[in-house]
């Protein structure tokens, strides 16, 4: 269950694909938090053998697997994963003789809490995991076929637009392609009952995703697809069933006859009829939700999609939590702003319309659901919810205080909200940067760069400056990568050319001064990255050339260069390749 539920987090807060169903893991590259790691899946060994040390102060209390992650905030989702990071296999590195690029050059002083600690739901690379693909967009800008002139590969260019050229190497897959060639390879794979699962489940997603933009083969798809949800073989393996019910919504198809959206709203229902594992229901919500379903749809459809998430939400006789979790996802997912008084509630009461008492970990689902629907719907953004969420803040559980941190950053950051309850909303969460949790408190440093990057008054704009810098200079071990994230996230939105450079200066600063933790040092890089500080590039390059410094860190200065695109990096990027 905690599996799903952190899974989740990565498509309430970023709405994409599917997490372990041929999409992606989310975390830091190779590694697992403690207490997560299943007896039968030894850590991997360190590099060069030496074993890692034990850390010299304590960094702080895991997060719970089944917290919400954080930014926009991902899940989750999230080196993260995909190209919000692959599991790359990499023990923490020890630290011995040699460079680590740990401080203001690339060799890694040997002083009190240097080295690399073991990795937290605390890190600041799991919400880097989670949240890159938006800083990043590598398949928006791969879409638009980005290329540089003459001979160069565009490896850096991916801010400027270019014609797409069969020698760009981002050329597009042709309609006719997919219809002749990719659909009936994947058809192929699922008509294979003797495939891998994780093989047949990723080729279920596939054939979601290309659905989507395959009008002539949607309806085909989506039979198919019911079929595998259903389990109409009686074979399949409970992670393609749970596929099928997610591709669905993936799939994005409402056909006339409501076909899809009846059979997810069946499976949703199937409490005790055909449906042997449960947590296809689940994915059925989530589907759902995806699918976006509106009064244009279609009155006694849309009734039937919202009365079948209200009554998965307040049944007391669901006993599994990720129903009541996926449940309210979906609502958030939907964009309908019809469901904020009810999740309001929700937070505020913590019950489910009254009747059902919520635990901890399905109320902060309600928390999230409205900070996602504020994404679309800034008029969520009143009065009521803001004194709502404040006053969970204080005294909800840990879960859902982390929620209402994270949709603060969410309701703030959009456009024509009322400037006094932005300002309410900075105040409540600098309090949590001061007094909060952890978590609560790195979180609440996102949520001010994101509304610090969009808020109009020069005065709360650097008020937030000022308390991120001192996060960063001054904060908790794990807090400092957060303040400087947040930095970065608030620069990057700057119009002001001296406004950008004060943002720089700060960083730049303490990224050449850093003494502490490499991978934490990471955090500084990318943020210069997200600036695009051009006078950053020389210590970046030096730090990615020197193949004795931390993976990790060298990995983020690579990022980093890319996304300031500096012509001068590329030898060292391609030599790192």
């Amino acid at each position: 269950m905690k599996q799903i539920v952190l899974g989740l987090v990565i498509l309430a807060l970023v709405a994409s694909t599917g997490f372990a169903h041929g999409g992606a893991y989310r975390g830091p590259a190779g590694e697992v938090p403690p207490n997560m790691r299943k007896p039968e899946d030894p850590p991997p060994p360190n590099e060069g053998g030496t074993p890692t040390p034990p850390p010299e102060e304590n960094p702080g209390t895991p997060t719970p697997p089944d917290a919400p992650g954080g930014g926009r905030p991902a899940p989750a989702p999230p080196g993260g994963s995909d190209g919000n990071g692959n599991p790359g296999g990499v023990a923490p590195r020890a630290p011995g003789a040699g460079n680590g690029s740990g401080g203001a050059t690339t060799g890694n002083p040997r002083g009190k809490g240097s080295g690399p600690r073991p990795v937290t739901f605390e890190s600041w690379a799991f919400w880097w995991g989670y949240n890159k693909d938006d800083i990043l967009n590598l398949k928006a800008r791969l879409k638009a076929g980005e290329q540089t002139s003459g001979t160069e590969s565009g490896l850096l260019n991916v801010g400027d637009k270019h014609v797409r050229t069969k020698d760009s190497g981002t050329q597009g897959i042709t309609d006719s392609k997919i219809v002749n060639e990719v659909y009936p390879a994947l058809v192929k794979v699922l008509e294979d009952q003797d495939a891998n699962f994780d093989i047949r489940a990723g080729a279920v997603i596939a054939l979601g995703k290309i659905g989507a933009s395959q009008p002539d083969l949607a309806v085909k798809i989506a039979h198919r697809l019911i079929d595998i949800m259903n389990n109409k073989s009686g074979k399949e393996h409970f992670s393609v069933e749970e596929s099928g019910a997610l591709a669905l919504g993936l799939l994005q198809l409402k056909d006339p006859e409501n076909v899809v959206l009846n059979a997810l709203c069946d499976k949703a229902l199937d409490r005790r009829g055909q449906t042997k594992n449960q947590r296809t229901r689940a994915f059925a919500c989530l589907a759902l939700g995806l699918l976006q379903v509106n009064m244009s749809d279609g009155e006694e459809i849309y009734g039937r999609v919202k009365s079948t998430l209200t009554e998965i939400v307040k049944s007391p006789k669901e006993s599994l939590d990720d129903m009541a979790v996926c449940a309210l996802t979906a609502m958030g997912l939907s964009g309908d702003p019809s469901y904020a008084p009810d999740l309001l509630t929700m937070v505020k009461e913590g019950k489910a319309y009254k009747t059902k008492k919520l635990k901890d970990l399905v109320q902060c689902y309600a928390a999230s659901a409205i900070g996602k629907l504020a994404e679309t719907n800034p008029g969520v953004a009143t009065k009521d919810t803001v004194e709502v969420l404040k006053k969970a803040m204080i005294s909800e559980g840990t879960n859902t205080i982390r929620s209402s941190v994270i949709a603060f950053g969410q309701l703030g950051s959009q456009p024509n909200v009322d400037e006094k309850l932005v300002a309410q909303m900075v105040y409540s969460l600098e309090y949590m940067v001061k007094k909060g949790e952890s978590q609560s408190a790195n979180f609440a440093l996102i949520s001010l760069g994101k509304i610090g990057g969009a808020v109009a008054d020069s005065r709360l704009r650097n008020k937030i400056f000022d308390t991120l810098k001192t996060a960063m200079k001054k904060g908790s071990y794990s807090s400092k990568p957060f303040g400087a994230l947040a930095l970065g996230l608030m620069g990057r939105t700057a119009t002001n050319a001296d406004s950008r450079d004060a943002f720089r200066e700060a960083v730049r600063f303490e990224f050449n001064e850093y003494k502490g933790d490499p991978k934490n040092r990471g955090a500084y890089a990318i943020s210069l990255g997200m600036l695009e500080d051009q006078d950053a590039s020389p210590a970046l390059i030096k730090i990615l050339e020197d193949r004795g410094a931390v993976k990790d860190l060298r990995g983020a200065c690579a990022i980093a260069l890319g996304l300031i695109r500096d012509q001068g990096a590329r030898k060292a990027i391609k030599t790192a390749l």
